[in-house]
């Protein structure tokens, strides 16, 4: 064998090894991926966070509380997760110890079922109630605890009362260091109600190199197994009302391109939208990251008393014109009862819902719609 024989050899085999190196990865495990704990209301396993709506209890570490009974599937105790009917949602986080990465498409399993008693106080009503009524579990990947970023994976509302195991894939479209999962509603929905779902035994993420070419399943297509179902399609009403782009030419006059906050320039019939105002998909449901902007609406307006305004919500084009109706509306009252249980007059806070009858731009791709659904100020009255 001669010198250049020997060279391209230890060349390819060099880059062989790097290029396998880089494509190689160990499957993530969860910590704590049975819910293994003292079995008790709103205790949660260990190495989980709570990530839902800070003004109602944290999920609870079953069987034993609110007459749940169900053997687990693994070990000794599982995950209860609810939903209720003043639109909150349970939801647990944790970081992972290794991040999920954008060139690995990801496989992974939990099993699933909901119990056929969940007795417990209703959060409208005040009496007991049977949370009982099916709910999805969503998989969310973000980079603090239970940030929402990525829809990783959702199932249809499950149904099924002995335990399931339920396959996903997924690919992220980001690198990402935690993951959360979530009970939600099924979508869409204008009616919330009180709902359980059972978490037990999760597997280890696999990874497999897939490249940056491969699109993303979203997760929400699991593989066939013994009890799952497949997931609906998602309406695309969900994610954030987003304020439009400055970058972008706007095509409405009457919206301001100034801010609220400008009071030497607000002048009645303005209408002006609200920048980082999220809802949950589907959802009247603020989310948590909202309230900075919710309180500085609020001191504004407890500074200006003689300020009167109209909250409108708009929705894009998808869903039905009732369902898009309604919704805008709830949101939009949504923003108004907040500032309202804050202490702003109700005669000083209106609310309006226009449904998708006032696009901004045309519904024709995912990123337009996204700026159609969207939250606005009109100013009534000023002194």
């Amino acid at each position: 064998m001669d010198f250049r024989t020997v060279y391209s050899y230890i060349i390819f085999n060099f880059f062989f090894a790097t290029a396998f190196a880089q494509q190689k990865e160990a499957p993530i495990k969860l910590l704590n991926p049975s819910f293994e704990g003292p079995q008790r209301a709103s205790i949660l396993p260990p190495n989980w966070m709570s990530c839902g709506s800070a003004l109602e209890s944290e999920p609870d570490t079953q069987p034993g509380a609110f007459k749940v009974e169900k053997i687990p599937q693994n070990g000794v105790s599982y995950l209860g997760l609810v939903v209720r009917d003043n639109d909150t949602k349970e939801a647990v986080g944790q970081r992972l110890p290794t991040p999920l990465k954008v060139d690995y498409c990801y496989s992974f399993s939990i099993w699933l079922c909901k119990s056929e008693i969940y007795l417990s106080r209703s959060s409208t009503s005040g009496q007991e109630a049977n949370y009982a009524t099916p709910v999805k579990l969503r998989i969310y990947a973000g980079n603090n605890y239970c940030e929402k970023a990525e829809l990783l994976a959702e199932t249809a509302e499950i149904t099924t009362m002995n335990w399931a195991e339920y396959k996903f894939e997924f690919k992220p479209k980001k690198d990402y260091s935690y993951i959360s999962f979530e009970a939600s509603h099924k979508t869409p929905t204008l009616v919330s109600y009180n709902g359980n779902i059972l978490l037990d035994n999760a597997s280890v993420l696999t990874p497999k190199y897939c490249g940056r070419q491969v699109a993303s399943t979203n997760g929400t297509k699991p593989k066939p197994n013994t009890g799952g179902t497949k997931p609906k399609p998602n309406t695309g009403t969900g994610g954030s009302v987003a304020s439009v782009p400055t970058n972008i030419p706007n095509p409405y006059d009457n919206i301001a391109k100034t801010s609220i906050y400008d009071r030497k320039n607000l002048k009645v019939g303005q209408t002006i939208g609200i920048e980082k105002l999220y809802f949950d998909a589907d959802s009247t449901r603020l989310k948590r990251e909202c309230i900075p902007v919710l309180d500085e609406l609020y001191q504004f307006m407890s500074g200006n008393t003689d300020l009167a305004i109209e909250i409108g919500g708009h929705t894009n084009d998808i869903p039905p014109d009732e369902f898009c109706d309604k919704l805008s509306s709830s949101r939009a009252k949504a923003v108004a009862e907040y500032l309202i249980n804050k202490g702003i007059s109700d005669s000083r806070v209106k609310f309006r819902g226009y449904g998708k009858r006032q696009p901004l731009y045309p519904n024709v791709n995912t990123d337009n719609r996204r700026r159609n659904q969207r939250v606005e100020i009109k100013i009534l009255s000023i002194g």
